[in-house]
């Protein structure tokens, strides 16, 4: 395996070569014979500009349209360096640019072809990194049991430090929660937050994706909350009573856990979770 370089941070298309029928005979005409149009191959002017450049030159290329947001030329001259200079020093940057590129297109099954090449073929951080960017598009393509695989891997590799598991984690019981699998959710986000509170003793870890895991629970206790029927038209006073406890108790393990995302200091998941305490209470009072 070779080590992967710093990766600064359109698959070129596949064409299937048609077998050519057999002619007839000279001076023969086939019964009932069949004939097609040649084939046409229609080149864009974005291949056109990129053929005949060098690996140097496609890598300068893709630089320059990735920093001025033209995502799809940065992923096609990334792609073409990938796959004409696989010997190319620049191979490996050019394989995550290009997933980077074709993520900003929305183009999810192409920039996961494109990460799932790099860890392969290489290994260190920016392979993992690219394994977790497979996790994600596999989330967006809605392949959601495995982006849950794919995350359950990433937490169980010896090799990954304490910020990494925790991210795994957390994403991992993201895709749960969007599979319906609340319960399991719960369980996993909580793993995610011990293991951040256990490597906080020994270093200091971004808390980026513990305030994500905080924000999450309070996601699943919304859910169960929101599930909570209150239904005053029965007229009977003591049921409703216990069913307006029961919603308030989720409501209150919500928020709580919605606040402590806040006080975690992460921009965005603390306006998330002010702007998710202020749905919480608008929905019981819409009751």
């Amino acid at each position: 395996m070779r080590r992967l370089p710093l990766a600064l941070l359109l698959a070129a298309a596949c064409a299937t070569a048609q077998r050519p029928a057999t002619a007839p005979p000279t001076g023969t005409q086939a019964p009932n014979a069949v004939t097609f149009p040649p084939e046409e191959v229609k080149v864009s002017r974005l291949d056109l500009e990129l053929e005949g450049k060098n690996d140097e030159e496609l890598f300068a290329i893709g630089t320059a349209a990735y920093g001025a947001g033209d995502f799809a030329r940065a992923a096609a001259a990334f792609a073409r360096l990938a796959d004409l200079f696989p010997s190319s020093r620049h191979e490996a940057a050019a394989l995550f640019n290009a997933g980077l590129a074709f993520e900003r297109q929305e183009e999810w099954r192409l920039a996961q072809e494109r990460f799932r090449t790099l860890e392969r073929k290489y290994t260190g951080p920016d392979a993992i990194e690219a394994s977790f960017r497979v996790a994600e598009c596999q989330y967006h393509l809605r392949e959601l049991a495995d982006a849950r695989a794919t995350l359950d891997a990433l937490a169980r590799r010896t090799d990954l430090g304490a910020a990494d598991r925790v991210r795994a984690l957390a994403q991992r019981g993201i895709v749960e929660l969007e599979d319906g699998k609340s319960e399991d959710a719960e369980r996993t986000l909580r793993l995610a937050l011990g293991t951040y509170a256990s490597a906080s003793e020994e270093e200091r870890l971004d808390e980026r994706f513990a305030a994500q895991a905080q924000f999450y629970l309070g996601e699943v206790y919304r859910e169960w909350f929101r599930a909570l029927p209150i239904d005053p038209s029965r007229g009977d006073d003591a049921a409703l009573q216990q069913e307006l406890e029961r919603k308030s108790e989720m409501l209150l393990s919500a928020q709580g856990h919605y606040l402590r995302a806040i006080r975690m200091g992460n921009d965005r998941w603390a306006v998330a979770s002010g702007f998710r305490i202020g749905e919480l209470y608008d929905e019981l009072r819409a009751r």
